[in-house]
């Protein structure tokens, strides 16, 4: 590494994959919706398969002589405090990366580089808009040399208030600690307790009809006669053979996201060495992510329903985001959070108490007020009922009785949401819990805290609640309903943190 600190370096050759690859993600997310109407137009031309070949043809070469470019022009240096990065074919950019600026340094190795042990490093800062620096195809070896370098430095950059906020929490600094893996069969129940592919089913859900229709055409296609014979009529034998293929495709999604999980979190370690996490995981793709404890933001429990069925949770470890407020880049939010797959609860609470070097209390003593219940159920239920039956009513037409039956039916739902939340002050951390049939725990240090705002309606001042809107780096927390005396008490107690205590939120 002494060259590199000395003169400018450059990408491996095999760094001209990376470039295409990022390209034609590019140009499929972003191009693709604006060529539409050149594609329909040449589909449409006399001679469109010359056409389109020539089109084609055309985007092949400029994707490949783009990647090229961008890799030819493209140099990079360690100096002093900070990593140098150059690059841009007809509009350059010089970019410094100050080291004390570094959120997070992640290596991944997609699997075009491990035949030739090369690796991607990317460099996170603080407010930036994705990944400040990537240096894409660089030798394993180098790649962790530099992410030590930088990690040493870094440190050598903090305020001495920060490094005595970062004294490490074990006594050995020399070997790394593991704190958490994962089995082949925590991946598998990791997999099964994604909320993705049940969203992805919920959104199939409306071509219920359709879906029905066509599996009839089919049976009729392929003369499915002696299963139908199997049972009393035709309409049994449709709705069994219905049930049956909607179970198929339940199974074949949750197969995709098992494989989704153990592609992403296989050999999955996670370990602590002089106040920084690593994370180590991914089989096609290998990941390793960085995260020191001073840029933690707050500790999330997540369990939904599917996990508490199977006994397990989700530890996440939010950072800061860096686009916080910032609508357009919340699709970038996922990659600041560091996900522990498939922990109990015991595993969590210990796992926490490592990081933080305290045993955590995770367990709420305040509830928020059964106004709560109330207002949602009189707002999202019974209003829609009266608003519909009074309709009907102004057409002369009696009301439905089904609506009110519903909103009836909806009640102990609200109950329940109600009952899953709970908050509570724990020396200087704060605590919140929410959830409907799984829960989420948030816990967070209140220094930490950036912005705190006390709302109250007018209905809500009158019964003695308001809500609570707290802002981390990470994201907002909100704890509506609260009592105003224990609201009054965290508003004070954050905005002491926030205008009196000098320790580092980031």
């Amino acid at each position: 590494m002494s060259d590199s600190e000395n003169s400018w370096q450059r990408l491996s050759p095999v760094a001209v994959v990376f470039y295409l690859i990022r390209i034609i993600n590019q140009v499929i997310s972003n191009a693709l919706q604006g060529l539409a109407p050149l594609i329909v137009l040449l589909f449409s031309a006399k001679n469109k398969l010359l056409i389109i070949s020539a089109s084609l043809l055309g985007l092949i070469c400029f994707i490949v002589i783009a990647a090229i470019l961008q890799y030819w022009f493209f140099r990079y240096r360690v100096r002093d405090n900070e990593v140098q990065i150059s690059q841009g074919v007809f509009k350059k950019k010089f970019r410094a990366i100050q080291f004390d600026r570094v959120q997070n340094i992640n290596i991944k190795q997609p699997i075009y580089f491990k035949p030739f042990a090369l690796v991607s490093l990317f460099i996170e800062t603080a407010g930036s808009a994705g990944d400040e620096g990537v240096l894409a195809g660089i030798n394993e070896t180098e790649a962790q040399t530099l992410t030590d370098i930088l990690l040493k430095k870094r440190q050598a950059a903090t305020t001495p208030a920060e490094q005595q906020a970062d004294q490490p929490l074990n006594d050995d600094d020399k070997a790394p600690t593991l704190l958490a893996k994962a089995s082949m069969s925590d991946l598998i129940k990791h997999g099964l307790s994604n909320n993705k592919f049940l969203i992805l089913i919920a959104f199939l859900a409306p071509f219920y009809n359709s879906w029905k229709n066509q599996v009839n055409d089919w049976a009729h296609q392929v003369n499915l006669q002696s299963w139908f014979d199997l049972f009393p009529s035709k309409p049994i034998a449709v709705l069994i053979t219905f049930v049956i293929a909607s179970m198929a495709i339940f199974v074949l999604f949750a197969l995709i996201s098992i494989v989704g999980s153990i592609l992403s979190y296989h050999q999955y370690r996670l370990t602590l060495s002089k106040q920084t996490l690593v994370r180590k995981s991914g089989l096609l793709n290998t990941h390793q992510e960085s995260l020191n404890l001073s840029k933690l933001q707050a500790i999330q429990r997540r369990c939904n329903w599917i996990a508490r069925v199977l006994g397990i949770e989700s530890l996440v470890l939010a950072q800061a985001d860096g686009h916080v407020g910032n609508r357009q880049h919340q699709h970038n939010k996922s990659s600041s959070l560091f996900i522990v797959p498939s922990r109990t609860p015991s595993q969590s609470i210990e796992l926490i108490a490592a990081i933080t070097g305290e045993q955590p209390t995770m367990q709420p003593t305040n509830a928020i007020s059964k106004r709560f219940i109330v207002k949602n159920w009189l707002v999202y239920f019974m209003l829609p009922v009266a608003v519909f039956a009074g309709f009907e009513l102004s057409h002369a037409q009696t009301p439905s009785p089904w609506l009110l039956l519903l909103a009836l039916c909806a009640l102990p739902l609200v109950y329940l949401r109600w009952k899953n939340y709970g908050f509570r002050l724990d020396g200087e951390y704060g605590l919140i819990k929410s959830g409907f049939i799984g829960y989420r725990y948030e816990r967070f240090a209140l220094h930490k805290a950036q912005n705190i705002v006390l709302a109250q309606s007018w209905w809500q001042k009158r019964s003695g609640v308001a809500n609570l809107h707290i802002s981390l780096a990470s994201g907002s927390i909100v704890i509506p309903y609260m009592p105003q005396a224990q609201a009054l008490a965290w508003f004070n107690q954050l905005c002491y943190h926030i205008e009196r205590d000098n320790r580092a939120w980031f």
